[in-house]
Order: C-alpha cells, then structure tokens, then sequence
C-alpha cells in the first residue's frame, strides 16, 4: 500500500507505521466504506493457510463500499463481475490504479458487490444455511 501513502488513511484497532488516522467506531464505519473511493482488503497471512474469510469485504460492499479481494477463496463465493480478486501483489496495483482512475468501473463494482451482498451474503443467508445444515 505504500506506493499510495500519499492518498492513502488507515483506521483501526492498532496503529500502523504511516498514514494511521486512530480508532474508528463500528457506527462509523458504514460512512467511510460508502464514502472512499476504494477500501482495500488485505487478509492476514493465517488465512492464507486457513482459506477462511473476514467479514470486512462482506461490511465494505454491504455499504456500497468498493474493495479488492486477495484471496482466491473469494471466488467461491462471488460471481464473475461483482468483485475483483487479486491472485498476486502486482496484479492488486494493476487493479487499484484502474479502479482509482475510472469512475465508471468504480460505480460498476460497487453496484455489483453491493448487489451481491444483499442478494447472498448477509446475516439472514447464514442463519438460514446454518439452519439447513443442522437438518
């Protein structure tokens, strides 16, 4: 990410080295993923072992946020069009310079992953497949 340091804030639970804005509260957060022009999702290296996913991709296009995937266990889940998945660092950069200067590939993406969310990826979905698999 720090090739965009110059463009680039972080919020969160602990500092990080550069651009570190502090703490953002939960009822915040709907705000700015809707509101940035793009929200990187970047996995810690366990889930790379573990292929589980985070819910923030989930939160970011939930919001009509945009965001980039890093891990091919997204594509299990999303379609085609609705998210883009980075399978390398290069190819994340190659993603987010596209993304950042065309408005209407933003706009594409953010309809199409908020779209997706609310149509396969929310809390009343997992209840349900939770449901059905306790029979």
């Amino acid at each position: 990410l720090w090739p965009y340091e110059d463009r680039l804030k972080v919020w969160g639970y602990s500092e990080w080295p550069r651009c570190y804005q502090g703490y953002l509260p939960n009822e915040e957060e709907k705000i700015l993923y809707g509101q940035a022009a793009l929200c990187p999702t970047i996995s810690e290296p366990q889930f790379y072992v573990t292929g589980d996913t985070v819910e923030r991709p989930f939160k970011i296009m939930g919001s009509g946020g945009l965001t980039i995937l890093d891990m091919p266990c997204y594509s299990e889940l999303f379609f085609e069009g609705e998210v883009l998945i980075a399978k390398y660092p290069v190819e994340y950069r190659i993603m987010a310079n596209a993304l950042l200067k065309d408005d209407a590939l933003r706009a594409k993406y953010r309809e199409a992953g908020y779209k997706a969310v609310l149509d396969r990826h929310t809390y009343k979905h997992r209840v349900e497949k939770i449901g059905e698999n306790l029979g």
